[in-house]
């Protein structure tokens, strides 16, 4: 959506579902706050994860690997073919790689529904190797 107010036929609204049709869920995805009325949320702009920065960008985007027809790609070819809104790397605590495409900056929030889940399971993964976390023990015990 461009301008304001954006004209009448390039505003995404709720009314008919048009909101999740590509390309809108692109804007739609990172402006969910603005549509459904709440500004407050998660402050952003500091980083609590990732305190450090060992960016690799042009490393990890000249990555080359065969896609599923046997064409030769590089890594930022594919985030872009993919539609890929954005995308962070880290590793070790540090931050190797960022990239924001479409409608996403780093200072939007995007609405991630049902990937969550596996951000979850990946974390809790990865914290039940490190010991943070008992795989024996409820959920209910962490609350």
């Amino acid at each position: 959506m461009r301008g304001a107010p954006p004209v009448v036929d390039r505003r995404i609204t709720f009314e008919g579902d048009t909101f999740l049709d590509f390309p809108q869920i692109r804007w739609s995805l990172s402006h969910m706050r603005e549509t459904c009325g709440d500004r407050q949320g998660l402050a952003r702009g500091r980083r609590s994860l990732a305190v450090r920065y060992e960016r690799k960008n042009d490393e990890i985007d000249a990555l080359t690997f065969p896609d599923t027809n046997g064409r030769i790609r590089n890594f930022a070819e594919a985030l872009f073919d993919t539609y890929t809104d954005g995308i962070l790397v880290l590793h070790r605590g540090c931050i190797v790689y960022e990239r924001y495409f479409g409608a996403l900056e780093s200072h939007l929030p995007l609405a991630c529904h049902s990937i969550t889940k596996s951000y979850a399971g990946t974390l809790a993964a990865s914290f039940v190797h490190e010991g943070v976390l008992d795989d024996q023990k409820t959920i209910l015990s962490y609350l």
